[in-house]
């Protein structure tokens, strides 16, 4: 059961044109506007299940649109005609049924009586886009020399030109990515959705996994874990910078609160286990302070002499101190407490936590984001790098291929080159190795799929990047 379209939610608008749009946080009782394609009110849209498609009114309600024209009696035989051709993509009827060709259409200028100009009155008079489309199917002179399928491009053209109408998408992670491969290329660093789905797979991310993502295209990356986790699981996001990580994308998708539990984020320096400021310092001694009692009141006051206790004089009444309004810059520490012991739990969980993998999509060295990650991941855990160039990925999987080979003589020239490199020590040290070493270049090819007319399309998509895989395993051997 698909889902339906309420108030809040983030919604892709799909446009004649082949554009896409985004609606965030669709609220009740207003209006959108899509240029000349019309304007509609939100109200329509609210109930209705993700997927349709429908067509904008003139006094701005919406119908849901169907596949047929008004034609006059004249044309009824060509509008079956086309209602056949659309038929085909369901398999209705065979292509063999269609002998139409394109031999006899000569190539000129004047097939079309209707002008630019008579198109612009034809709209000011308050015709509607099938209207128009009828009327210059009329005006065409060489329409019935055409085949069906030439028919049928004919009138999707003028669709794209006259109609008004947009079909409502889920922002799923496939249909937002794919918006954003389109859209937005150079900031999603041509991350593809079949790139992406790879890294997930070779990740194996899933409900209950561990693991620890490197995320620097503004959150993408995060939420296709995130949703393949289902809400169970742990995810630790290392960014750099003080302040939470830019995951600006999260906010389109239409997430509920408890997908968003599994994730936590840190900087890279908060990953140290010696990390600390001067501020974090002073709040906690300060706090300490006020929850601990002094020493000097924990020790009892003996006099120097064997004077019994009962023949000491009496100690002179205290005068009652009157109580210290608590300034106002204390009480901001408290709040600034509780952060710092929220991130200090947060602290405590990454470092006592082996990881099952680390997923990254960032603009640093893969080199290292690895080094500085490799003691967190555990046995048989996998590392999936992506990266829109070869070479940084090159590098690391020749370094790893020669770190991870049977002990050498020692005085060869690979293991004195290697000694300098921190990685290489760390998997020295730790006994570390990996296998499965690659790199993979996905490559997608779109296929048109109709009975009779399936092909490749004509034009293919932008480059798709690389992904470097590996998983690390713990070498027996001294």
């Amino acid at each position: 059961m698909s889902r339906t379209i309420s108030a809040g939610d983030n919604l892709l608008l799909r446009l004649p044109s082949g554009q896409t749009r985004t609606v965030k946080k669709l609220a009740a009782d207003s209006s959108i506007s899509l240029g000349k394609f019309g304007k509609f009110q939100t109200n329509h849209l609210l109930g209705q299940p993700f997927g349709l498609t429908f067509e904008i009114l003139d006094d701005g309600r919406l119908g849901l649109y169907h596949q047929t024209f008004p034609a006059p009696d004249p044309l009824v035989d060509h509008v079956d005609s086309f209602e056949a051709i659309k038929g085909i993509a369901n398999g209705i009827c065979n292509v063999e049924d269609i002998e139409a060709t394109n031999e006899m259409i000569k190539e000129s200028d004047g097939a079309q009586k209707l002008t630019n100009q008579e198109i612009e009155e034809l709209k000011k008079s308050g015709l509607s886009g099938r209207e128009i489309i009828m009327r210059q199917i009329q005006q065409h002179s060489a329409f019935e020399l055409k085949s069906e399928f030439s028919k049928a491009k004919y009138i999707k053209r003028k669709e794209k030109k006259f109609l008004k109408m947009f079909t409502c998408i889920d922002p799923t992670i496939h249909n937002l990515s794919q918006y954003l491969f389109e859209n937005h290329h150079f900031a999603v660093k041509g991350l593809r959705p079949d790139t992406l789905s790879q890294m997930l797979s070779l990740s194996n991310v899933r409900p209950g996994w561990k693991g620890i993502v490197v995320d620097d295209i503004g959150g993408l990356l995060v939420a296709a874990v995130l949703i393949r986790m289902g809400g169970r699981g742990t995810i630790f996001v290392i960014n750099n910078a003080d302040s939470p990580p830019d995951l600006h994308l999260l906010e389109l998708f239409n997430l509920p609160e408890e997908m968003l539990v599994p994730m936590k984020s840190l900087n890279w320096a908060q990953t140290e286990a010696d990390w600390t400021t001067d501020e974090i310092e002073e709040l906690l001694s300060l706090h300490q302070e006020d929850t601990l009692p002094s020493p000097a009141l924990l020790k009892p006051t003996i006099p120097s002499d064997s004077t019994p206790l009962d023949h000491l004089p009496p100690s002179p009444p205290t005068p009652d101190r009157p109580k210290k309004k608590e300034p106002n810059n204390k009480s901001k520490s408290k709040k600034k407490f509780q952060r710092v012991q929220e991130l200090m739990a947060i602290r405590q969980e990454f470092l006592s936590t082996e990881f099952e993998g680390l997923i990254t999509c960032s603009e640093y060295e893969p080199e290292s984001i690895v080094t500085k990650l490799l003691d967190k991941l555990s046995g048989s855990s996998t590392i999936v790098i992506y990266s829109s160039h070869l070479r940084p990925l090159s590098d690391l999987q020749t370094l790893l291929k020669k770190c991870s080979l049977p002990a050498a003589n020692p005085s060869s020239s690979v293991v004195v080159a290697d000694s300098q490199n921190q990685l290489s020590r760390m998997m020295r040290e730790t006994k570390t190795e990996f296998i499965q070493i690659t790199i993979s270049e996905p490559w997608l090819r779109a296929y048109q799929v109709l009975v009779g007319r399936t092909h490749p399309e004509m034009s293919g998509t932008h480059h798709g990047g690389f992904i470097f895989s590996a998983i690390k395993v713990i070498s027996s051997c001294s």
